[in-house]
Formats: C-alpha cells, sequence, structure tokens
C-alpha cells in the first residue's frame, strides 16, 4: 500500500520535471514516470517506497487511467487521511513488463476471483469484521461530534427562541422595552447588516424560572460531549477499511469493466463504498457496455458476473446508489448548515423583539438552504465542478430575482399568518445567498489565478474566517458596552446575541463556501488563453 503522503511527494518529484504537463493522465504518469523509477526492480512502485515496511492497506481506491493525474491525487487528498494506506493499482501492480518481475496477466491471475482488487476487498472485510461493530458503524459515529455540538446549540438557544432572551443558569437577561436596539426586530434581514453598530441602552432580567438552568447544564453538557467524542475519535483510530471510488471529467468511470467489477465485488463483501470528494459524474453507462484493455480481461470478468447470483440490473443499482452518495453529502450539508443559519439568526431576531412565528422563519431559511443547494450544486455538478465565471455569475442573477419575486408575491397579496412569514424568510434567504455566491466566485477566481494550488489557501482560510468573525464580534460588543448603562452588565448578553449574528449572517455561510471550494474542489474554469493552446499544440 501506499499513503498519501507518499503520493503528494510523487507529485512532487513529477511536477519538477520540466517536461511535465498539468495535461498529463494516470496514464502517463505511469508510462514517464512510475515505471523507469520501477524498472528493473521487479515490485511495484509502492512497494519500493516501503520496501523495509510494507504497509498494510485499508482503502481500496477505484479510478481510471485516462483520467487528469494531478486532479486524481487531489481528489484523494480530500477523501483520505494521513494514515489512510491505499491500493492504487497504477502504483501497487509491477507495470513494467520487462521479465524482471511478474506481468500484469500474472499479476490479475487467471480467474477474476484471484485478482488483486478481490484480495484487498476480501482482506479489508477480514480487518472490519475483526474490528467488529465499530467497523460497521464507524460513518455514524464519525458523526457524533457535529450532532452533539448542534444539539447542544439549539439547546442553549432554546430559550431565546422560546422567550427572547439571553439564558444564564439562574436568569435570563432581555433587551429593555424602551431600548432602541429593539427598532432591529422590525427590520428586514438585509437591513440588519447596516444597524449592527446600534447600541443596547439597558439589559434587564426577564425571568427567573428553574428550566433555565436546565438549558444551560444541558448545552454544557452536550458541548462537553461533542469535544470529548471528537477527541475520543482521534485517538481511539477505529478502523477505516473501505473503498473510496474517484470520478474524473475526462471518461465515463463505469465504462471501465474494472471499475464496474470492484464496486461489485466491493458490495458482494459488504465493504464500504464512498465516492470521492469531486463534482466529476461517474457516468451513466450500463455495466452490460463496459470493457477493459484486454480482452481476455472483459471476457474473463463478464463470464463471472454471468454465473453469479447477481445480474448486471443489480451492479447498475449498486454503482447508482454508490454515485447517488455525492448528492446525499450535498443534501446533508445543506441541512447540517441550514439548520445552523436558521437557529443562530432567528435567535437574533428573537433577542432583538421579533414577534414573527420562529417555526416559520426558521422552515423558511431552511427550504431556501435545500433551494440552493439543488440549483448551486446542479449547475457545479453539471460542470464537473469548473463551471464557467459566466455561468455562476448567471445563477447568483437568478437566485436574487427568485428572492425579489417571491417578495413582491407576497407584497402584492398582502400575505399573513405563518406563510407570510415564511415566504418572506425564504425570499430574503434566496436573494441573500446569491450575495454568497458572488463573494464565492471573486473569492475562487483569486484562488484560482493568485494561487494554482488551492491547498495553499486551505490552511489560510479557517484563521482568516475564526480571526475576522472574532474582530466583528469585539467591534459589535463594545459598541453596545459603551453605549450601556451598566457595561460589565450588558458584556455576557451582549457576546451571546452578537455571536448569533455573526455566526448566522457572516461565519457559518462563509465556512460553508470555503468547504465546497476546498473540501469537493470546486473552483472557477480558467479561460484559455493563447499561450497555453500553443503549449498544448
Amino acid at each position: 500500500g501506499i499513503s498519501i503522503h507518499q503520493c503528494r511527494r510523487l507529485m512532487a518529484h513529477c511536477r519538477s520535471d520540466p517536461r511535465w504537463s498539468e495535461a498529463f493522465t494516470m496514464r502517463d504518469l505511469v508510462e514517464r514516470y512510475v515505471k523507469p523509477m520501477t524498472r528493473g526492480s521487479g515490485v511495484g512502485y509502492a512497494l519500493k517506497q516501503n520496501l523495509a515496511t510494507p504497509l498494510e492497506v485499508n482503502v481500496m481506491v477505484s479510478h481510471a487511467w485516462d483520467e487528469n493525474a494531478g486532479e486524481f491525487f487531489a481528489a484523494l487528498e480530500r477523501s483520505v487521511h494521513e494514515h489512510d494506506i491505499m491500493f492504487i493499482c497504477a502504483l501497487s501492480l509491477y507495470q513494467c513488463e520487462d521479465g524482471c518481475g511478474p506481468t500484469i496477466a500474472q499479476q490479475l491471475g487467471t480467474d477474476a476471483e484471484e485478482s488483486p482488487f478481490r484480495r484487498v476487498l476480501s482482506h479489508i472485510r477480514f480487518c472490519g469484521d475483526e474490528a467488529g461493530w465499530r467497523w460497521r458503524w464507524r460513518p455514524w459515529l464519525g458523526s457524533l461530534p457535529g450532532l452533539t455540538l448542534l444539539c447542544g446549540i439549539f439547546v442553549f438557544c432554546l430559550p431565546t427562541l422560546l422567550y427572547g432572551c439571553v439564558p444564564t443558569f439562574t436568569y435570563c437577561m432581555a433587551v429593555s422595552a424602551d431600548s432602541r436596539f429593539r427598532e432591529v426586530a422590525s427590520m428586514s434581514p438585509a437591513q440588519l447588516f447596516s444597524s449592527f453598530l446600534l447600541g443596547s441602552t439597558t439589559w434587564i432580567e426577564q425571568k427567573r424560572e428553574p428550566q433555565f438552568a436546565i438549558y444551560a447544564a444541558s448545552a454544557l453538557v452536550c458541548g462537553c460531549c461533542s469535544a470529548i467524542s471528537w477527541l475520543t475519535l482521534r485517538r481511539a483510530r477505529i478502523y477505516d477499511g473501505r473503498m473510496v471510488v474517484v470520478p474524473n471529467r475526462e471518461i465515463d468511470l463505469y465504462s471501465r469493466l474494472w471499475c464496474v467489477y470492484e464496486i461489485y465485488v466491493a458490495t458482494e463483501l459488504g465493504v464500504r463504498v464512498e465516492v470521492a470528494r469531486t463534482l466529476a459524474r461517474a457516468g451513466r453507462l450500463s455495466s452490460r457496455l463496459a470493457t477493459c484493455g484486454c480482452q481476455e480481461d472483459t471476457n474473463r470478468i463478464h463470464s463471472e458476473i454471468q454465473a453469479g447470483s447477481v445480474g448486471y440490473e443489480q451492479i447498475d443499482q449498486a454503482v447508482w446508489l454508490t454515485t447517488r452518495g455525492a448528492r446525499w453529502n450535498a443534501l446533508k450539508l445543506s441541512l447540517g448548515y441550514g439548520l445552523s443559519i436558521a437557529i443562530f439568526i432567528v435567535a437574533y431576531l428573537r433577542v432583538k423583539g421579533s414577534d414573527k412565528n420562529v417555526a416559520a422563519i426558521v422552515a423558511g431559511i431552511l427550504l431556501a438552504c435545500v433551494f440552493d443547494t439543488c440549483a448551486i450544486y446542479g449547475v457545479f455538478r453539471r460542470a464537473n465542478g469548473m463551471p464557467s465565471l459566466l455561468s455562476v455569475l448567471a445563477l447568483s442573477l437568478a437566485l436574487a430575482m427568485v428572492g425579489f419575486i417571491i417578495l413582491c408575491i407576497d407584497r402584492h397579496y398582502m400575505l399573513s399568518g405563518w406563510y407570510a412569514h415564511l415566504l418572506e424568510q425564504f425570499a430574503f434567504a434566496v436573494a441573500i445567498s446569491a450575495g454568497y455566491l458572488i463573494c464565492f466566485v471573486v473569492a475562487a477566481t483569486i484562488a484560482v489565478f493568485c494561487f494554482p494550488r488551492l491547498s495553499r489557501v486551505k490552511s489560510a482560510a479557517m484563521p482568516v474566517l475564526a480571526g475576522t468573525s472574532l474582530s466583528l464580534l469585539s467591534i459589535m460588543t463594545g459598541c453596545e458596552a459603551g453605549s450601556s448603562a451598566s457595561p460589565l452588565h450588558s458584556i455576557y448578553p451582549s457576546v451571546v446575541s452578537n455571536a448569533c449574528f455573526v455566526a448566522g449572517f457572516f461565519f457559518v455561510p462563509a465556512y460553508l463556501c470555503w468547504s465546497a471550494a476546498v473540501r469537493w474542489g470546486v473552483r472557477i474554469r480558467k479561460r484559455p488563453t493563447c499561450r497555453s493552446n500553443a503549449r498544448e499544440r
């Protein structure tokens, strides 16, 4: 097996060669670099790098050889951990055919059952069975820190959502009735950005009820559970055997029979299959039409499928379920972040005295997040994760127009009650998302032209977001405390309410855009220049 660090080192070696081109495929990388480095050794590149201490594989990688090499390794970097050990056929098998080692045919075996792919997947299943239930439930265990943190945020904000006040262990702090900050409650979400410097005159103790201590204590317990579960998962190193499928922008992955066969075997053995973090499409061809580079391999695999209990329709269904994972991940991302944004925004509005229906506002923001995600995902997915600048700008304009039209309908028919609040928040959230998309376009364009490798932005983005959020929170809290009659008394509720504002309107949406760009490889497509066209020719 080979680690992602060693793959990174291989790409650095290739890029240091003046003859290297970013248009090279995995086939080119093997022919120009892997074969010369392994010729005469009789072992594959992965084993040669770890000859003294071979690494045990826990991740089977399924990919096509005609995909772009740089994008393939970039997708792997986003999809595997530093401690994962991968089986990549291009690097794990001996490719030279020079008589110093086994031939490709000998390594693949005379029967598909003997292929290294099936043996690796069988080994992953064996190790998974030894790990027990923790391996089978690992995806759910991995989501435990995020779920408990979200529960903690909801429980802490629940008194704010219900009573419009900031909870403590003994009472609830609310803005006084004569405070000019209560003007915020009548403002639209778009106007809030220009009003955050308004000062709060007075915070008062609104209620003294025993359940406030329960809310605060429960939120503290959820926060501790989130931190403990996160640290435990990091230190426990639960076995994470799986198969990672890497789609690409160049070729229909499942027109390659070996890729289809690997999905079939993994499904048959009960090994978890994940799609790599990329918006490139896997393709739509039927497994019945898939082929191998060698006709003998094609006939052999087709014969095994036809002789087995699982037919082509079941294999196509397994492939479809596998590729559907990317859509499900996008929906989970939308719901998780959308719920966080909704909770923070509604909590802020309630503190400022809003009497709008809480459920309607939350539903409107969540519905807008799902709508935005479907629209953005559809455009970016259609472009294989690399849309043009013009298409993204057109999408932003379309989202703004949808929000404006819905708002006009709401105003024209003078709707009232629950539906009015829902439509109003939906319209504002959709329109605001257009502005966030414009910001993403600007950031992505700067990243593409100033930083050819987006990984350089990855390490800097989070500190910049955190620093900007803390600076904005400090300014808002300082302005409130400075205009308050009792500054020390108002610091805690001011920090909580302003943190909801910053998190709902800036930090969470910005982090969502950053996640899309870094974790999924989304970027704006460069316009080809005359110089690059001449170099390609």
